[in-house]
């Protein structure tokens, strides 16, 4: 068995986050070629990466805030080129500013992982709830389209456990504040002179839990494709698929009006 051969399948595997397997391709390449510097040496740096990862979610578990983000930023400094790995330590240590109530390393923590990882839901999400706290809807919306438009590539309709649905849930409903903001112009307004939203007539009108029944398909059994919810209050709503239907949702249309 060529030991430079699972020298640089381990190393794919590692640069593609399969840590484990990465590890037992570079003990084998050692056991076949003790002198092997170059497997010694990236088998050395991923054990502290994974080592430094793991302590940080130990402090992080353990409420220890403070010490998780510095143990994920010294992670972030061991190997730039691990780009999935780096992707998920500035998704964690994004989560951690947020219980440190520093909400714009947050974003720009989020903006890192996603710039590595274009896929990473995660990150997306997280960002996009930063963005919810900090009251700069347009952005939120902007994000909750993207982990929309990722999530049409396969059908949440009939795959759908019930934790999936808990999860759509709390994304449609946060999405659906976003939305009751940039379609009220009264709220639109609030937001705009820096108001607060949840007091002085700017509270939430559209129900997001309409939103997620339609998409899932409730006790009704409407389609989501068809559901259209009558216009008996502040606001109307549309769901299906008609030409130049706006909102920004790949393949669906959202349209909120004021009645």
């Amino acid at each position: 068995m060529n030991a430079d051969a699972l020298y640089v399948r381990g190393l794919c595997l590692y640069y593609q986050g399969n840590v484990d397997k990465a590890f037992q391709h570079f003990q084998q390449v050692l056991k076949l070629a003790p002198d092997h510097d170059k497997a010694r040496h990236v088998y050395k740096k991923a054990k502290l990466l994974t080592t430094k990862k793991q302590e940080g979610n130990e402090k992080f578990r353990c409420g220890l805030w403070q010490s998780a983000y510095d143990l994920y930023t010294e992670a972030l400094n061991i190997d730039s080129h691990n780009i999935f790995t780096n992707s998920k330590l500035y998704c964690n240590r994004a989560n951690v500013s947020t219980k440190l109530k520093k909400l714009d390393e947050a974003i720009e923590d989020c903006t890192k992982a996603i710039a590595l990882d274009n896929n990473y839901q995660k990150a997306f999400h997280r960002r996009a709830k930063c963005y919810m706290e900090t009251e700069k809807y347009e952005e939120a919306v902007r994000d909750y389209e993207a982990i929309l438009k990722r999530d049409t590539t396969h059908d949440r309709h009939c795959n759908a456990t019930e934790e999936d649905k808990k999860q759509e849930e709390i994304k449609f409903k946060e999405c659906g504040e976003a939305y009751s903001v940039l379609s009220d112009s009264h709220k639109k307004e609030c937001y705009d002179n820096g108001q607060d939203l949840d007091g002085g007539g700017c509270g939430m009108d559209i129900d997001p839990d309409t939103i997620f029944r339609s998409f899932f398909g409730g006790a009704g059994g409407f389609p989501f494709s068809d559901f259209e919810a009558p216009s008996s209050g502040g606001h109307g709503y549309h769901y299906g698929h008609p030409p130049g239907g706006h909102g920004g949702f790949p393949g669906y249309a959202f349209n909120f009006q004021n009645i």
